[in-house]
């Protein structure tokens, strides 16, 4: 049996500030590099992205112009030659042993089509808490959990398979994909070990950890919801699922830019809620429920 090949895929646009730290990351993995690649689909950086990209034997450069993260991840995905496929973005870092433990774990005779790790988020990247993906993947996990995307390797045949990323679902298109894992019926399952360390600076898009980088991932969260009902991607029962990411996303928007604190009167009052309610209430509980499970992500 040949060895299994990886390939990691990572849109870049200016990151000279953290990409070494990224490509670093890579260098230290044990095992060796054979059969690994880092696929740097750099969308016009006009600092020195490219220039330290180009330092490192196991990177090819894609040059080209990105509308948005997932179409550097399609565009990366589209020239990748390894049989398993990663995301490593330009300011996080691979977990020390990650690679061996995909390799491990895609080796079995038993392969997965897909899995999931553990994955940290903190500034050191790797001090933050450790989350695991704890649960099976589900609609209302995948619409209400953290979408670390980044803890999870693929089978390359399924990310063609299913055409990649969707990038005219926005920020969420992490979500609007593994979706479609999930309708798919793909073999997966998750591991508890630790593959991935995001990284939290003010100038990540979604994990900035102020109230501007929640804001965008709420309006992603309601733009998903109508996204995926015009494309039929849920139906029947699961469609509750985004009726309510849409009461809870306007909800959370309504509360945001009133500055309404939770144990005031003001609270209290219901004039402030969406005017489907009944919704919001079981959308608040599968919220709570999800964001500690990291949803099966």
């Amino acid at each position: 049996m040949s060895a299994i090949s990886i390939s990691l895929i990572m849109p870049a646009l200016n990151a000279q500030a953290f990409i070494k730290e990224a490509l670093d990351s890579v260098a230290r993995q044990s095992g060796g590099l054979a059969g690994v690649e880092v696929i740097v689909a750099d969308g016009g950086s006009s600092d020195d992205t490219r220039q330290i990209a180009t330092r490192y034997a196991f990177v090819r450069v894609l040059d080209g112009v990105d509308n948005g993260i997932y179409e550097g991840f399609n565009r990366g995905l589209a020239g990748a030659q390894g049989d398993i496929i990663g995301f490593l973005n330009a300011d996080d870092l691979l977990a020390e042993g990650a690679l061996n433990i995909v390799r491990e774990n895609f080796g079995r005779p038993d392969s997965p089509d897909h899995i999931s790790g553990g994955v940290t988020h903190g500034n050191p990247p790797e001090t933050g808490p450790v989350q695991y993906h704890a649960t099976p993947m589900s609609v209302p996990g995948l619409l209400f959990g953290i979408p670390a995307i980044n803890g999870r390797f693929f089978h390359r045949k399924l990310m063609k398979d299913l055409n990649g990323f969707a990038p005219q679902a926005g920020l969420a298109a992490d979500r609007e994909f593994l979706l479609r894992v999930l309708k798919s019926d793909a073999n997966g399952g998750n591991i508890a070990r630790v593959l991935y360390h995001y990284r939290v600076h003010s100038g990540s898009t979604t994990i900035a950890g102020d109230s501007a980088a929640r804001a965008r991932v709420w309006r992603a969260e309601l733009e998903l919801a109508d996204y995926l009902e015009r494309q039929n991607i849920v139906n029947g029962r699961d469609r509750k699922w985004t009726g309510r990411t849409r009461a809870l996303a306007r909800l959370k928007q309504r509360l945001a830019a009133n500055r309404i604190p939770a144990n005031t009167a003001a609270y209290q009052d219901r004039s402030h809620l969406p005017s489907a309610w009944h919704q919001t209430v079981p959308a608040l509980i599968a919220w709570r429920y999800w964001r500690g499970k990291l949803s099966g992500y």
